[in-house]
């Protein structure tokens, strides 16, 4: 099993835009068991959110990563260019 964070880190400004589009386009539409946090205390500047899922296989995450996070990360660069940047990290469960 796999833990896939994404990190979310969005200037103020363009804050509200983003989290609609990861609330109507990844988390409700998300085949796989996922969660939404904020990071607190964060040292960047802006807002901070992950979105968490836990997956069976590796596969699972490339299909996750083309069906929904490709367009996110389009739609940030073509609207939010430098407001907003995304990071990810793979955990596998011991």
């Amino acid at each position: 099993m796999y833990l896939y964070n994404i990190s979310i880190i969005t200037e103020d400004s363009v804050h509200a835009e983003i989290m609609d589009w990861v609330k109507t386009g990844i988390l409700s539409q998300n085949e796989y068991p996922a969660k939404f946090l904020e990071l607190l205390n964060s040292p960047h500047e802006g807002q901070t959110h992950c979105i968490q899922l836990v997956v069976e296989k590796e596969q699972d995450i490339e299909t996750f990563n083309a069906k929904y996070l490709v367009p996110f990360q389009e739609f940030i660069s073509t609207s939010h260019h430098g407001k907003a940047f995304i990071f990810d990290s793979i955990m596998k469960y011991l």
